[in-house]
């Protein structure tokens, strides 16, 4: 019988090395989200006679940033890869407000966002306006044959004030 290991535990493997992840107070830490670079958290397995195998990544690819006001949106595409059939999955999305010393303040989850299908603006790559709003292109991803577009908004809420806020769109 197989289980899992706690994701507590888990190892986060990246381009320059390896790290110990661990769930993080709420106190102040700099946060890994906080930082821009791409990593990967392997999903580990342990077989019956104890043997532990690894049977995919959990990857989170940096998107880019939009300045928020207090802070910044660091905005990451997630996915999933697999040992065993080598294919990669999309898994969600998110933009992550850091404050200066690279402490997590909030962030948002933009999977709703991404799943909807869309053909307005935000299917595009050029910055836009809609009506009082403005949308600012960040970058694109691509995974299972769709584009992932990010982009930061400075859009009027329902008070008539101004806010910096995420977007993203799912496009085929």
């Amino acid at each position: 019988m197989r289980r899992k290991l706690a994701a507590v535990l888990a190892i986060a493997i990246t381009s320059v090395g390896v790290t110990v992840l661990a769930a993080a107070p709420a106190s102040a830490a700099a946060s890994i989200r906080c930082g821009t670079a791409s990593y990967s958290v392997p999903e580990i397995d342990i077989e019956a006679g104890g043997q532990i195998i690894i049977v995919g990544y959990h990857q989170a690819s940096y998107v880019g940033e939009y300045v928020a006001s207090p802070g910044t949106y660091r905005f990451w595409h997630y996915t999933y890869q697999s040992n065993s059939s080598g294919l990669i999955s999309y898994r969600g999305a998110a933009a992550v407000r850091c404050n200066s010393a690279s402490e997590e303040m909030s962030d948002v989850d933009l999977n709703r966002e991404v799943l909807a299908p869309n053909s307005s603006s935000l299917c595009g790559t050029t910055d836009f306006n809609s009506g009082s709003n403005h949308y600012t292109y960040l970058s694109t991803r691509s995974t299972e044959g769709d584009q992932f577009r990010y982009w930061g908004g400075y859009v009027k809420g329902r008070d008539g004030v101004f806010r910096r806020t995420p977007a993203a769109a799912r496009c085929d």
